[in-house]
Order: C-alpha cells, then sequence, then structure tokens
C-alpha cells in the first residue's frame, strides 16, 4: 500500500468512493507505483496537490477520511 493509515480509531472508508489524501512520502510512492510523475499525479488528482498533502511527518501514511455519501449506480 501507499504507507500507514492515520486513522487509528477504525477503518478508513473504502477508497473507491472516497477522496484519498496522502503526505509526500505516499505521494512519491505512488508516483513510482505507477510509473508517473509526481506532477502528473498532482495534475490528474486535486487532492495530491502540494497544498492538500498530509503534514504527516516521517514515511508514507494517508487517510481516507470521512463517510460516504450513498452511492447508486
Amino acid at each position: 500500500m501507499f504507507g500507514t493509515p492515520l486513522r487509528k480509531d477504525g477503518v478508513p472508508d473504502d477508497p473507491r468512493y472516497r477522496e484519498g489524501y496522502l503526505n509526500a512520502a505516499a505521494l512519491d510512492r505512488l508516483a513510482v507505483m505507477t510509473g508517473r510523475s509526481v506532477g502528473e499525479l498532482q495534475s490528474a488528482l486535486p487532492n495530491l496537490r502540494t497544498k492538500r498533502l498530509l503534514n504527516a511527518a516521517g514515511g508514507p501514511a494517508w487517510d481516507w477520511p470521512g463517510t460516504p455519501a450513498a452511492v447508486s449506480w
């Protein structure tokens, strides 16, 4: 995965239905995993832009905050 989940009091929401937030180390790892540059990922996914990165220091960390709204297909 990308690193350590920040949410300790339960499981994060399903990332298929929510925006995920990463710290800089996790963003670097995602870039390597996808074969894309950090700039490409930040251009395509607004939640990965510098102003929206998590402030978690240390190794890769991520979070999918909130509860998703009902999804109907």
